[in-house]
Parts: C-alpha cells; structure tokens; sequence
C-alpha cells in the first residue's frame, strides 16, 4: 500500500461506515436485496479510490453459510475491507445467486442443509461459466480424507475453523489475486492417489492441486501455531496451578501448625472451656472442663447444658443464650453440678460463635471461683471485725463525752438520727449517710477541752466562756483529722457551725464551701438544741426550733435540709427515740435506728 493509500485509510473506514449504515437503512424498511434485482449504492469516490487502491475494486464476494452468527462475523470482517459481498445459505441458492451474477470468490462452510459444500464446489467446476471461480471451503473437520474429497470436488483453498481473521484475508486476497484458468483441455488429467487402502482418482489441473495444497499446508501451520500457543497458554496455567499447589500446601501447613496450637493451648488451659452448638448441646470440653466436673470429656459432649447447670439458675442461662443469640458476648457467676452431685461455683465469660453469617452456637470459658468465694468470705468477716473495731472506738470517744456531760451525749444521739433522717428524706445514698451518722456521734468530741463548770454553769455563760465554746469544732477537728476515715469526717465536725451567709463559726465558710454533710448536721443540731432542756436554761420547744430553721430556710440554713427536715416533723411523724441505759450504742453507729412510720 502506497503512503497515499495509507492516508486516505481512515476516510476510507468512516465512508465504509456510513455505507453499512444506509445498508442497515434499508434492510430495517424490509427491502429484499438480491444480486442482479437491485445494487447497492456505488461507492463514494474516495471509497473508489481506496478499493482500487487496493486491488479490490468491484471484486463480489458469495458467502454460503447456514449459521447467521457466522455469516455476521465474515459479512463485516469482509465489508470492512472494501469488498462487495452477498449471502447464500445452503448450496442450491449459492449456485442460483452465482448464475445470476457471477461472483469473483466463493467462501462456503461445508456442511449445511440439503446440498452440501463439496457437492456445490463440484456443481460449480462442472459448470463452464463457473468453473474458474476460486473456492474456499471453511470447516471443522482436518482429516485427511477431508482433503482427498476436497481434491475430487476442485477446492481451491481449505481453511479450518476457528481461524484467525488475518489468515483468511490473506487466503482471499491469494485467490482473488490468482490469474484467471485459460481454457486448456491438456491442463487436467486424471491423478490416482492410494489413501487408507482405497484408490482415488483426482481430476484437476495442477495449478489447482497446488493451491488446494498449499493452503492445507499452510491452514496445518496456523492450526500448529495454534496449538503451540495453546500449549504455550497450558504451560502457564500448568505452572501457576503448580504455584497455586505450593502456596495452598504452605497455607494448609500454616493452617495445621496453627491448629495444633491452638489445641494445644486450649487442652492445657487452667480454664475450663465448652463449645456448644445452636440448641445448647456440648459438642467440645478441654480437659480442664471435664475435670473440674468429674466426667471425662467423651461423657460430657453430647450432653444439653441442662445437664450441669441447677434447675433454679436455668432462666438466667437461657436468658444468656438469648443474648448470644442476638450476637452479645456476656459475663457472669453461675453453679455447675458436678458428677458426684456438688455445686462448684464459676465465672462465666460467652461468646457466639457465628458461621456464614449465621448463630451457630456459644463459645464458653469458665472458671472456678471456689477459692475466690473463699477469699471474698474471710475478707468480709475482717471487713465485719474492722467496723467492729471501728464502731467500738467511736463508741469509747461518745462515752468518753457522755462521761463528762451527760447532755451532751443524748444530744449527739439525737442530732444523729434526726440528720440521718433528712439525709434519707434528700436522697443521698446510704454509704454517705454513714459518714454523717459517724459524724453526728462525735460532732461535739472538741468540747472535751471546755471545762465542765462551763458546760453546766446554770448561771448562763460570759463572751469569753463564750469563745472558749466555739473553739470547740477546730479542737474538734485537731483530734480527728489524723483518723483515716472512709467519710470526711473530720472536715463535717470542724464546719458544722458554719452558716450559709458566712456567719458562723469557725472558718466563717459560706453557700457551697460548707459540706452538704456539715449543712445536714447543722440544721439537726439546732432543731435538738432549741427544743431540749439546756443547764444554762429552759427548752424553747419544738415548734420554735422549727420556726427557726424555716424563718433562716437558705439565709443561715441549707433551704433543702430545712425542708426536708420540716417534712419528717410535720407530715411524716418524725420524733426522736426514748434514750434507755441498756441501749447498744453500736446500734446508733451502724444504722440500727428505727426509721419513723
């Protein structure tokens, strides 16, 4: 092809395309093309120009072929190439369609309906005005009698399916291209061929043998490229599948060593582990599972988890099972049976297991917790003997109060229960109660150092006598403040005089600087102070105490104690406990009050 041609390719490609397009056009609109009845549309003249370029101009191309996807796939791979084609499905309609328009090429499958591809080839050399047509069989079939039968009937050229679209544009080409037959009565002769024990007589001249020869010849070469390439393809898929093979073998090997791992973890584990599956049946135990039970793990597997968990405890693990169901991991104490009957408490820790995306039963460790039930009791009976201890040394501090002023020891016990009652009546939780109740009992311990004519002078008391009784929440203080006290206890009994407006005594705190636990106590000591009997004077009464608290209510006194302590007394029928000598003070520490109706 000249460089000029080469130019004008591109434009030749695009026309071509609209041309097939219009084709397309007009065979949509139902017309019935035929050769001779109606032509197709002339070539535009650059189409022209690249056909004779080419040296296809006006060369008609005769396609037999039953098969539609075919015929498709040669109709374009020949149309694309500039030349005129025309379809024919079976050999009667071929030889009619070649006498009514003689084509330059035939290309036929063999085998199709009623008159086969070699009977048509032979029709057509039989034929004197058809007979220097080339002929091109396509087929499946590569035997050599195939060739031989080729040879009697007078193909040209052989091509075998599949076949590569080069290669048969080269075989077009290579016929269309081949000098036209003279008429030559000395060019046949009778050729004998002895073949699979029979004799065959070939009558063809030798140009034609030659040809039908050389391109069998030729169609073994391709077909042999094919088959090195695909041996070549095979080769490299052998050799990947080989790689594949090593990579799974290490892969299963990494899988194996793992898997021995892990077994070998879970059968020496402290922990007891179960595997179930989704109804809750055991279908694995570790050694150490099976131990702490007493069976042996073939006895346990098989077994439904109903087996070894008591019937009371049976809602909470079916409540569990529920949750794993639902993908929920879970922890919590439970009691197993064991095999001779006993109960051993363990700590439970489930998971699900989940199997293509599905609840396929529980993963379950457990642990015993003898030992630990064992440490928790002997912790909570010395637990039990410190607050003992504790309530004992308390208790001497309150005696050591009462000793010096009798008053003052019924009036920390009455401060006490009514301040843990407003603390009750607010809300606060019972561990923090405790530290007021401690509190209560000891919030006067500073008046010790006050002398007892002091205390219980009927005479009424001086400003200096006064000041030395106001000192009595920072000596207070002093005493206690090296007590390690789960409870500020210390920090209430030096604030507990403290006043909401920053009148009080001794740190002149105010609002939120004061503990919320010295507020309480607070508003109980001056309800008790008020309403019981003084030496230095008279009880004012209860009604005046209260009148007090509520009149001061968020000025002097916490506005939530105030009210909760006018509740108990006014709706509740709070009233303070008969003090009796035979009474357990430990009772008054350790919450042992009787909490009004």
């Amino acid at each position: 092809m000249t460089d000029q041609n080469k130019t004008k390719e591109p434009l030749f490609m695009n026309e071509l395309a609209e041309l097939r397009q219009r084709v397309a056009e007009l065979e949509v609109m139902g017309i019935e093309r035929r050769w001779g009845k109606e032509s197709l549309p002339e070539y535009p003249e650059r189409l022209q120009e690249m056909a004779v370029g080419r040296g296809i101009a006006n060369k008609r191309i005769l396609i037999v072929e039953d098969s539609l996807v075919q015929v498709a796939r040669l109709k374009n791979l020949l149309q694309e190439r500039g030349y005129w084609v025309t379809v024919a499905t079976n050999g009667q309609e071929a030889l009619a369609a070649a006498r009514e328009r003689e084509p330059d090429l035939i290309i036929s499958d063999i085998i199709m309906p009623g008159m086969d591809g070699y009977e048509m080839c032979q029709a057509i050399k039989h034929d004197g005005g058809l007979r220097d047509i080339p002929v091109i069989l396509l087929t499946v079939l590569s035997d050599t009698k195939d060739v031989i039968r080729a040879l009697k009937a007078g193909v040209d050229y052989y091509l075998t399916k599949p076949y590569y679209e080069n290669h048969l544009l080269s075989q077009v080409e290579s016929a269309l291209a081949r000098p036209v037959r003279q008429k030559n009565d000395g060019a046949e002769e009778e050729l004998e061929v002895a073949f699979g024990g029979e004799r065959h007589v070939i009558t063809s001249d030798r140009q034609q043998i030659l040809n039908l020869l050389l391109s069998t010849y030729d169609n073994a070469v391709q077909q042999n490229q094919k088959l090195i390439n695909t041996q070549r393809e095979l080769q490299k898929m052998n050799e990947q599948l080989q790689q594949e093979i090593i990579e799974r073998k290490q892969a299963e090997e990494e899988i194996r060593r793992l898997k021995d791992f892990n077994e070998g973890i879970v059968q020496n584990m402290a922990e007891g582990i179960a595997v179930e599956d989704a109804e809750g049946c055991i279908i694995f135990v570790n050694p150490a599972a099976a131990d702490l039970l007493g069976y042996s793990p073939e006895e346990l597997v098989g077994q439904h988890w109903t087996a070894i968990v008591p019937s009371d405890q049976h809602p909470s693990v079916q409540a569990a099972h529920k949750r794993r169901m639902h993908g929920e991991a879970d922890r919590y104490e439970l009691q197993l049976v064991r095999q001779d009957g006993t109960l051993v408490p363990v700590l439970v820790s489930g998971s699900p297991r989940i199997e293509e995306g599905r609840f396929a039963g529980t993963l379950t460790v457990f642990t015993d917790i003898t030992e630990h039930r064992q440490v928790e009791e002997e912790l909570q009976q010395s637990l039990e003997r410190l607050r003992r201890t504790f309530d004992e040394t308390v208790q001497a501090l309150a005696s050591a109060i009462r000793t010096r002023n009798p008053y003052m020891a019924g009036h920390q016990q009455r401060v006490t229960q009514l301040a843990c009652a407003i603390a009750r009546e607010m809300g606060l939780p019972e561990e923090q109660i405790e530290g007021i109740r401690v509190a209560g009992l000891i919030h006067d311990i500073g008046k010790i150092s006050v002398p007892v004519e002091i205390l219980s002078n009927p005479n009424g008391i001086s400003d200096l006598e006064y000041g030395i009784i106001k000192a009595h929440p920072q000596i207070g203080y002093d005493i206690l403040k090296a007590v390690e006290f789960p409870w500020p206890v210390a920090e209430i009994v030096l604030q507990h005089h403290e006043r909401l407006d920053g009148s009080g005594y001794p740190q002149e705190l105010s609002g939120d600087e004061i503990l919320l636990e010295a507020r309480i106590l607070g508003v109980a000591d001056v309800v008790d102070a008020m309403s019981s009997h003084q030496p230095y004077r008279a009880a004012r009464g209860l009604d005046k105490a209260l009148e007090e608290i509520s009149q001061n209510r968020g000025v002097l006194y916490d506005p939530g104690a105030v009210g909760a302590c006018l509740k108990l007394f006014k709706q509740k029928g709070f009233k303070f406990e008969r003090e009796t000598k035979d009474r357990d003070q430990v009772g008054w520490l350790t919450g042992d009050v009787r909490r009004p109706s």
